[in-house]
C-alpha cells in the first residue's frame, strides 16, 4: 500500500488524494483493511493524513478525500529511532 501510495503521490508536493476504496481496489484489500494499514503507516512515520472538504454547486460542506502526505524515508526513520529510544515505539 506505501508503494501505490508513493506512486500516486504528487512528487513536487510529495501529496496524493487516493480514496480509501481507489486504495483497496488497487492493491486487492477491502476499505476496512486499507483503512487498518493507514493507521500503521502513520504510526511508523511514513505518512501524514489529513482531512479535507468538498463544497458542493449548492454551497453544501460534504467531507472529502484523505490528504496523503508522503514524509522522506530519512525522516521516517529518525522517528522511528526517537521512538525507540524514547520507548514510545509499539512493536511492529
Amino acid at each position: 500500500m506505501y508503494s501505490y501510495l508513493l506512486r500516486c503521490e504528487d512528487r513536487k508536493s510529495f501529496t496524493c488524494y487516493p480514496s480509501y476504496r481507489t486504495i483497496g481496489k488497487a492493491v486487492g484489500l477491502s476499505r476496512n483493511t486499507v483503512q487498518k494499514y493507514v493507521s500503521c503507516l502513520e504510526h511508523k512515520g511514513l505518512i501524514e493524513t489529513e482531512k479535507t472538504s468538498v463544497f458542493r454547486k449548492d454551497g453544501s460542506k460534504w467531507n472529502g478525500n484523505l490528504k496523503f502526505m508522503i514524509r522522506p524515508i530519512q525522516s521516517a526513520l529518525e522517528l522511528y529511532n526517537e521512538q525507540q529510544l524514547l520507548g514510545t515505539g509499539r512493536p511492529t
